[in-house]
Parts: C-alpha cells; structure tokens; sequence
C-alpha cells in the first residue's frame, strides 16, 4: 500500500474550497502591497515578472516540504 502525498489524499471539492476563499485574500493582499509602495526584491528586474505566486506548504513532525502552488 503507497503512501499517498496530502495534496493527492485531499477531495477536489476541499482544494476549490479553499482555492475560492484564500484567492480573493492574496489579490487584496497584493493591492495593499502595492498601495503603500513595496517593489519586489533587486533580483526582478523585469516588471512582467512582479506578480507574487503563493505555494502551499505542508509542515509535517520531521520538517517542511514545499509543494506546487493549486491556485
């Protein structure tokens, strides 16, 4: 029997769930980033490339895996 990683145990309906509630936060987040002037770090030189990309990370007992971003 394999182990199934989180991200593939988890129902599709649970990940829109919290795609729909966490996406609306991220884009107000971003706005107020903006608002009070952040710029992203000396390495983005290319303002294409400003916008900020959020990953899921999962924390488990013996350290931190990261894990490709659903949103």
């Amino acid at each position: 029997n394999a182990i199934m990683h989180p991200l593939e145990s988890q129902h599709r309906w649970r990940r829109n769930r919290v795609r729909s509630i966490f996406r609306p936060f991220v884009f107000e987040y971003v706005a107020f980033l903006k608002s009070i002037g952040h710029k992203p770090g000396l390495t983005c030189q290319n303002p294409e490339l400003w916008d900020i990309a959020f990953d899921l990370i999962w924390v488990k007992m013996d350290g931190i895996e990261y894990h490709e971003c659903i949103f």
